[in-house]
């Protein structure tokens, strides 16, 4: 199954272009909480306010809207937080360490390396399986 990520480039556009984004609001009539969410990227613009904001910019649809494939959506970054919430919560290790630092001689607080070295095998696990998969 291909998943797909569309999304558009208008805060680059319209800053390249010395357009605000009230300005958007205003000549597409819509609101400008509207525009700020297509700015952010939490919604996307409808056929119509697409094609408008092409004449207003000036730039062809494949500059302003971007559409990426996912095919190799593994899950690492949900499976490898996964993890951190185990280490955490279920085996209450601390996610912290305090040392005293050699030049300052006060508190200094760190990741705890026990957890980032787990974290960083986990996480090249899981890139070597992907490329295994890529390989075979």
């Amino acid at each position: 199954m291909r998943n797909f990520i569309v999304r558009n480039r208008l805060r680059e556009l319209a800053k390249e272009k010395g357009v605000t984004p009230d300005l958007i609001a205003i000549l597409l009539n819509v609101h400008y909480t509207t525009v700020s969410q297509w700015v952010n990227n939490h919604y996307q613009p409808n056929n119509h306010n697409i094609s408008k904001l092409l004449d207003l910019l000036e730039v062809n649809y494949n500059d302003l809207i971007i559409v990426e494939s996912r095919t190799n959506d593994r899950g690492i970054g949900r499976a490898i937080q996964k993890r951190l919430y185990e280490l955490k919560k279920v085996e209450k290790k601390p996610l912290y360490t305090t040392t005293i630092s050699k030049i300052t001689n006060k508190p200094v607080k760190k990741y705890n390396p026990k957890i980032v070295k787990e974290l960083k095998e986990l996480e090249k696990k899981y890139q070597q399986e992907g490329n295994d998969e890529i390989d075979g």
